[in-house]
């Protein structure tokens, strides 16, 4: 019954006017979508960088929502867009640990999907603890899967704080590394919550040669391919399809020393497995990554 309430009051937000979005500052494209009453609070609901960039701390305070005495609860939701439509895989977990609460008896997370025909999901909630622990919230896709639900366009965070009673609750979370994984062990992460633009690298010259993972892999059409050169080299960055077969140069010139990245859009390519491998005059590297349509 209470995942239903909570499933309703967002299929309303889906449809009725963001004008409460508006109030709130987007971080790290995590914009805000209202509380239980559609009010906010800016002096209180917020979402900013942890202090050392590597997650993200989302806020939030009102009055408990008293529709349903048994239930008092304040609940504020945060939504992202994910435009390169990524692999929903077979589990989704999040790193949650709660920072500070008022009025609080539990603290619950849900979260929601939209795909392209904009259906949305809310699946099993989970408690954080009190202790200022990290702890791994997780989240089964069967369902979403038995629909036909293989990617996503929107995700939703929706925090839930149930109040001891009806006065103000105060909740703040601090969450990191939202990733799926299959059973197989492969995984994809969906976001770090991290500000990637105040990460020092250190030396902005890289010191060895490396080819990263593509990101996000799986992927559907687009995805991103990184690496890193310790100094000026003739680089060859190639796709390959699992019989060996070139299907397409991403890179054939010199490039400088320093780390860059190179988009790869496989619209015209069936769905399969395919292999990309950079070349220079001192290293040579291959990885696999996988086009879901």
């Amino acid at each position: 019954m209470k995942t239903l309430k909570v499933f309703s009051v967002l299929l309303f937000f889906c449809f009725s006017s963001t004008w409460a979005q508006a109030q709130v500052q987007s971080v790290n494209g995590w914009r805000y979508g209202y509380d239980s009453f559609n009010i906010v609070y800016p002096d209180a609901t917020k979402s900013y960088f942890s202090g050392n960039s590597q997650s993200q701390i989302f806020a939030f305070k009102g009055p408990a929502n008293m529709i349903d005495p048994s239930y008092p609860h304040l609940q504020a939701i945060w939504v992202k867009d994910f435009p390169l439509s990524p692999s929903l895989l077979d589990t989704v977990y999040i790193d949650t640990k709660f920072i500070s609460g008022k009025n609080l008896k539990a603290v619950k997370i849900y979260i929601a999907l939209e795909n392209s025909n904009s259906y949305i999901a809310l699946f099993q909630d989970e408690l954080t603890p009190f202790d200022g622990s990290w702890k791994t919230v997780k989240f089964s896709m069967k369902k979403a899967r038995d629909i036909g639900m293989f990617s996503f366009i929107k995700f939703y965070i929706i925090f839930v704080g149930i109040a001891i009673d009806g006065s103000d609750v105060a909740l703040t979370v601090e969450v990191k590394n939202l990733r799926g994984m299959n059973p197989n062990g492969y995984s994809i992460i969906y976001d770090k919550f991290s500000d990637i633009t105040s990460v020092p690298r250190g030396n902005s010259v890289p010191t060895e040669f490396s080819l990263s993972q593509n990101y996000p892999n799986p992927f559907n059409p687009a995805t991103k391919i990184s690496f890193a050169l310790p100094r000026e080299s003739n680089v060859t960055l190639k796709i390959y399809n699992v019989l060996g077969q070139e299907v397409e140069t991403l890179v054939n010139k010199v490039m400088p020393a320093g780390y860059h990245s190179v988009d790869f859009n496989a619209d015209n390519l069936p769905s399969g497995m395919y292999v990309y491998r950079i070349e220079t005059e001192n290293f040579v590297q291959s990885k696999k990554m996988i086009l879901m349509k």
